[in-house]
This record gives C-alpha cells, structure tokens and sequence, in this order.
C-alpha cells in the first residue's frame, strides 16, 4: 500500500534527489557515492539535531553503527527513538540486494529508506516491486511501518522513489 509523504520523506527525498546526476558527473565509484550520500544525510540528521550513526561518515556519533545510516533521537544516554535507518547497496543482484535490505525489515525505525540502483528504469520498477513483496511477506510488519525505496538507474541517472506503508 502507498500513502502520502511524510516531511521527513519529502526531505530525505529532495537530499536524494541529486546524488545520481552529480555521481555520474563526477565518475564516483560505487564507495563514493556511499560516502556522499551517507554524509549528506548525516550533515541533515545532525542538523535536525539527531544523534547519526554510520560507518561510512566520517563525522557520525557512532561509526560502529550497525546499518549505513541512521538518525537517532537520545536523552539522558537512552535511545528515545529512531526517525530514520538507512540502507544502501549499489550491487546489482538479487543476492547482493536481499541480504542489505533484510537488515532494515527486522530494523524499527519511523521510516526506513532503501538506497539502490539498477540498469535501467525498468528494471529499478520491477527491483521496488520486488522489495515490496519482501516487506508484504515478512511476518513482523506492523501496520503504519514506512519505507522509502530509492532506485537509481543508469540510464536516466535518476532516482525512482516508492513508497510503501504497511496497511
């Protein structure tokens, strides 16, 4: 099921937005654009006064941080809750996709965002609706859980987005 955008996805989907037109600009590798993006959510999350947590941003709170990205919501040393996690895997496979994207069904966060990309736009649709069936069949969704899946394709250098809220 899809619903209207959030703020917060509307925000993080402008913060996207760019990113594949400027790594194709610029020739980024695939760790690159990684590093890009994840310092550009980063820079929003702490702006917005989040804790982040990322391996692959130099500025994070916590660079152990299990997954790609998050923004984090603390107080008091306790984890109050969690905006937004983020994965990323820019492999084309099935097998190199599943494996990343399983981490952020079994993750509890406000929106959960999917960053990833396939050859054309065709196959970026047909990669969302795949995701979408993972998220229908997973046993321990909870009505309202929201994902944010951003594909980008080669072709267009463009994100297609999808939204999915769990009915």
């Amino acid at each position: 099921m899809s619903g209207a955008y959030s703020p917060m996805e509307k925000k993080l989907m402008e913060l996207l937005d760019p990113l594949p037109a400027d790594a194709l600009e610029a020739n980024w590798s695939d760790a690159e654009l990684t590093r890009q993006l994840a310092a550009k959510l980063g820079a929003a999350g702490r702006e917005a006064g989040f804790w982040v947590g990322s391996p692959h941003w130099a500025k994070a709170d916590d660079p152990h941080w299990p997954l790609d990205l998050a923004w984090l919501e603390k107080a008091g040393g306790q984890l109050k809750r969690v905006p937004m996690v983020l994965g990323m895997e820019w492999g084309l496979q099935e097998n190199q996709i599943i494996p990343q994207f399983h981490k952020l069904l079994v993750s509890r966060a406000e929106v959960r965002v999917m960053a990833l990309q396939q050859k054309t736009k065709q196959e970026a649709q047909a990669r969302l609706e795949a995701l979408v069936r993972q998220i229908e069949a997973f046993g321990q969704s909870t009505p309202g859980d929201r994902y944010l899946l951003a594909c980008n394709d080669f072709k267009s250098a463009a994100f297609t987005f999808r939204l999915h809220v769990c009915p």
